[in-house]
């Protein structure tokens, strides 16, 4: 976050105030000396970012397929090192995923050549989970209750990960993509299972966060 003057205007009248904004990158994600997106998000985790991102986005097929991530905090790049050697065959993931809703295009449009993708959609699953309307409750009164970034300036989504017993994950960012990117990038590194976990996300269920479950 950072503090700025601004002018606020009510009704007929204004006056200089200091606010707090939420500040934005441009990430570059590298893999050899391909460029293969560029991430606007919030500048925080993120290697769980680049992580999750690869993971939903099925450009690659487990954790394991990626090596190394080295973060150039000074330039905004991600280098992306993987495992195996046809990393000239992923996808190329033209333009910037923004952090509004332009986000779905570029989403649909580039993993429709991610192999990855393609083949956890013809295995997706649904598991037999169960949850009360009054853990529901509780649980978005914590989510509320954790979105301290978004109280100071209104400019991020969250995303929360969450069992039985309540959130075991919070994150924030400026794309509601990102955040749930982050997320699962984090969790995934644990070697998490999700079968019995709930995520919570502050933005909408369309479908280019649909494809990331």
């Amino acid at each position: 976050m950072e503090s700025l003057r601004i002018i606020k205007i009510k009704g007929q009248k204004t006056e200089i105030a200091e606010d707090l904004v939420t500040e934005e990158i441009s990430l570059k994600l590298f893999v050899g000396c391909k460029l293969i997106a560029t991430l606007i998000c919030s500048p925080t985790y993120l290697e769980d970012l680049v992580r999750g991102f690869f993971i939903t986005s099925g450009l690659i097929e487990k954790l394991e397929d990626i090596r190394r991530i080295v973060l150039d905090p000074s330039t905004s790049i991600a280098y992306i090192f993987l495992a195996y050697e046809n990393e000239i065959e992923l996808p190329l993931l033209n333009g910037a995923a923004g952090s509004g809703c332009g986000s779905a295009a570029f989403t649909l449009n580039a993993l429709d050549g991610a192999p990855a993708f393609r083949e956890r959609n013809r295995s997706a699953s649904f598991f037999d989970f169960r949850i009360n309307n009054i853990l529901i409750k509780g649980l978005m009164t914590d989510f509320r209750n954790r979105s301290l970034v978004y109280r100071k300036t209104g400019g991020v989504h969250s995303a929360a990960l969450a069992d039985k017993g309540g959130i075991i994950g919070f994150r924030e960012d400026i794309g509601r993509h990102n955040a749930i990117d982050k997320i699962i990038g984090h969790f995934t590194l644990k070697n998490k299972s999700f079968e019995d976990n709930i995520l919570i996300t502050s933005g909408r269920i369309s479908s280019d966060v649909l494809i990331k479950m």
